[in-house]
């Protein structure tokens, strides 16, 4: 009798064509906390796309204006990232998408993207948590001025002691207008994966540990 391992090994040849695995969800939702365990887990590398903006922001003032205000970056900005980003991957390697498709014409997008890369998407992953609960969060979010790291509290990085400060995107004001911003554009792409059979919903309003417990059990 075949093992786990040997069956998705031998779905992957068959197929020819690496895993693709999206993650959704509110800012403040868990999403790279889960991504990273996910890596951890299964040997996927994530696309961040709000890493790749925050990386554009440092030297593309327009982006940086555009996130310190909660607004979302123009598709084809993020979609040209996102095809160099496809393009940088070693051939095979396994990808966990966070924070794209935000709406329904990124998501159709992606269908073309995958495919001239020979991927297929296997899973939407939807990790959904209250208003309440993304605006408590996200208000005692700190970034690292040295590495970059983002933790919950403390002036100080616990990866590498440097000082640790408020995210220029993180304002009261830059947080609702983003939970906005994801009712009005995101929640239809929700719908439409549901639609297509792919999208499993977990409950992120709980603790990391108890939400990576519920995401493994629907992988």
């Amino acid at each position: 009798m075949k093992d786990k391992v040997t069956e998705i090994i031998e779905k992957k040849i068959e197929r020819k064509s690496p895993e693709t695995i999206i993650i959704l969800g509110a800012p403040g939702s868990g999403k790279d906390t889960q991504a990273e365990y996910l890596v951890k887990a299964l040997g996927y590398q994530i696309i961040s796309t709000g890493e790749l903006m925050r990386i554009l922001a440092g030297h593309n003032d327009k982006v940086r204006e555009m996130m310190e205000h909660g607004e979302l970056i123009p598709d084809y900005v993020v979609e040209d990232e996102l095809i160099s980003s496809f393009v940088l991957l070693p051939e095979g390697q396994p990808v966990i998408l966070d924070g794209y498709p935000r709406n329904l014409e990124q998501a159709q997008k992606l269908k073309q993207i995958l495919a001239e890369n020979n991927r297929m998407l296997d899973k939407v992953i939807y990790i959904s948590v209250s208003d309440e609960e993304v605006i408590k969060r996200i208000g005692k979010r700190r970034v690292c001025t040295r590495c970059g790291n983002i933790q919950v509290g403390g002036e100080t990085c616990q990866e590498c002691g440097a000082k640790t400060k408020t995210r220029s995107d993180d304002t009261p004001e830059a947080i609702k207008k983003r939970l906005s911003v994801f009712h009005k554009s995101t929640k239809p792409v929700v719908d439409f994966y549901i639609n297509e059979g792919i999208l499993v919903e977990v409950d992120g309003n709980p603790t990391p540990e108890v939400v990576r417990e519920e995401v493994r059990k629907v992988l």
